[in-house]
């Protein structure tokens, strides 16, 4: 082989390795965009939760369960859509229920405005009228509860202790679960929180206010 060819030969080869190592990383580099975004990224925000427990397909909220509003009506539990909420069932009996309050206030001040909500279901017999005014002497007074007297949504839920938390998506639907108390403004779950008030609702979710 001339000189000349060899020449030659060696910038092919050189062209072809550039080459196959650009797409090596093109591929590298469109799998890791990829991935970042949507259920995968979320689930494993949700991971570094401890204790909360992502499903790994998401759960109908029981349909004819209502809950106690503070005006006495019913809301259904079904209807909790248009946006991201963390569902905490509690009681005023309930002394872990009673720690955690002023962590979940925090969390609810902070995710303020940005489309995701703390919400309270109280288990008192009372129902709203005698959860509600304690939520303040506790530390809750950015904290909405509604009730659940009877213990209907409780017992649709599956719910056996609390505190028990949901993590409800906005369509409705139960997509992690929490028993017990945790710290909900902790460093985890505000991380996760922002995640979530980012990501796009899916298509057919209705706001409810």
């Amino acid at each position: 082989m001339s000189q000349r060819m060899a020449f030659l030969f060696g910038i092919v080869l050189a062209l072809a390795a550039g080459f196959a190592i650009f797409l090596y990383q093109a591929g590298k580099d469109s799998q890791s965009t990829g991935s970042a975004p949507g259920t995968t990224n979320l689930r494993t925000l949700a991971e570094r939760v401890p204790g909360l427990v992502w499903h790994d397909a998401p759960r109908l909220l029981p349909s004819g369960v209502t809950l106690e509003t503070a005006d006495g009506n019913g809301r259904p539990l079904a209807a909790l859509t248009g946006r991201w909420r963390l569902v905490n069932f509690w009681a005023t009996w309930c002394a872990p229920c009673v720690e955690e309050i002023p962590t979940l206030d925090r969390l609810q001040t902070t995710a303020r405005g940005s489309g995701f909500e703390v919400l309270l279901v109280s288990l008192d017999m009372g129902g709203v009228k005698e959860a509600a005014p304690a939520l303040a002497k506790m530390g809750g007074d950015h904290l909405v509860t509604l009730a659940d007297p009877g213990m209907e949504a409780m017992g649709a839920l599956g719910i056996s202790s609390l505190p028990t938390t949901l993590l409800i998506d906005p369509e409705g639907r139960e997509r992690a679960r929490m028993v017990g108390p945790t710290e909900w403004d902790s460093p985890a779950v505000i991380a996760l929180v922002r995640a979530l008030a980012g990501s796009r609702p899916e298509s057919g979710a209705k706001a409810v206010s």
